[in-house]
């Protein structure tokens, strides 16, 4: 995060975070001590805030960016080239219909449809947001997001071509901020205690 232009400072109460991530990075998954794999989809999001190309070297498990085509549905410009993710970032997030694959990417999306402009619906239909992380979504209303869980949502919604939407009940998580903040700027300026991370 500091090489993207994120300040960090250790605090007797947690890691102050202010800033914004600006620089674009590459960065390469290693086993312990070297770069968790785990960080991988959430990190790829923050290279979609950084102006310019980011890389994202997956080294430890195959068909780990299977995130990217969900990513991609809400505008980002992203390309796998084998173990490889190549990040456009800097271009604005549309809100959209995403459906979380797994764990990681569902956190990812969740903060990728906090940076996008409208709303965000997550489908996340197997639960792995709630059996992962314990009530992210409280925590991020607390930074200041605009986060509702909701039991039925659409499976599809295309505006462009004014199709009804197919209702489906799933686990979902609704996602928005206003199109001037981002989770970046909800998030910094804020300590995180060792409990909250």
């Amino acid at each position: 995060l500091a090489e993207t232009g994120v300040g960090l400072r250790e605090t007797p109460a947690g890691i102050r975070v202010n800033g914004r991530a600006i620089s674009p990075f590459e960065v390469r998954t290693l086993a312990y001590p070297g770069f968790p794999t785990d960080m991988q989809a959430p990190m790829t999001v923050v290279a979609l805030s950084c102006h310019g190309s980011s890389m994202l070297h997956e080294t430890v498990f195959e068909n780990r960016f299977m995130h990217v085509t969900e990513l991609n549905r809400l505008g980002a410009q992203i390309r796998v080239e084998g173990g490889i993710a190549i990040v456009e970032g800097g271009i604005p997030l549309r809100g959209g219909v995403v459906r979380s694959t797994d764990l990681r990417a569902g956190a990812a999306l969740m903060l990728a449809g906090l940076l996008a402009r409208g709303e965000t619906v997550l489908n996340d239909p197997a639960g792995h947001i709630e059996r992962g992380y314990q009530d992210l979504p409280e925590k991020l209303r607390a930074l200041g997001a605009d986060i509702e869980k909701v039991e039925e949502v659409a499976e599809e919604v295309n505006e462009e071509k004014d199709e009804e939407p197919v209702m489906e009940p799933v686990k979902e998580l609704e996602v928005d901020v206003d199109s001037d903040d981002n989770l970046f700027d909800l998030m910094f300026n804020k300590v995180l205690t060792p409990k909250e991370i």
